[in-house]
Formats: C-alpha cells, sequence, structure tokens
C-alpha cells in the first residue's frame, strides 16, 4: 500500500520505469511547446518528482523533492 504522504524511493522509481508514463510525458511536452513535464506527488510541504520529461536540463530528476513554496 502507497503512504499517501510520503511516497518511498522504490515506488518513485517505479513509476519513472514504466514507459506508458515517459511517453506520455514526451507527449506533453510536444503537444504543449513546453520542454518540461513531470508526474509528480504533492502534499502539503513537499512537490516530489516521479517521472520527469526534462528538455530544459532544469536537473529535476525522479525522486528529487522541494518545499511546495518553490513550485508553481
Amino acid at each position: 500500500m502507497i503512504n499517501i504522504n510520503r511516497l518511498s524511493c522504490n515506488e518513485i522509481f517505479v513509476i519513472a520505469e514504466v514507459e506508458a508514463v515517459s511517453n506520455v510525458l514526451e507527449v506533453v511536452t510536444r503537444l504543449t511547446g513546453m520542454r518540461f513535464a513531470a508526474f509528480s506527488h504533492m502534499t502539503e510541504t513537499h512537490w516530489t518528482a516521479c517521472a520527469v520529461h526534462d528538455e530544459l536540463q532544469f536537473g529535476i530528476s525522479a525522486g528529487d523533492a522541494l518545499d511546495i513554496e518553490r513550485t508553481l
């Protein structure tokens, strides 16, 4: 069972390895013209990247977490 407040490293990496996830992120960037897309998990305090398509080279990878105040 997934703890909704925090994902484990294994859960994040399993999400990132699903081929359909990376395909969806790539399609999203093509359709929107954006060069960054991510599946993420958010709590009241943190945003955690679970899968990332990063053509802008932000340097954000699966498993990276940011304080919620630093995100959109």
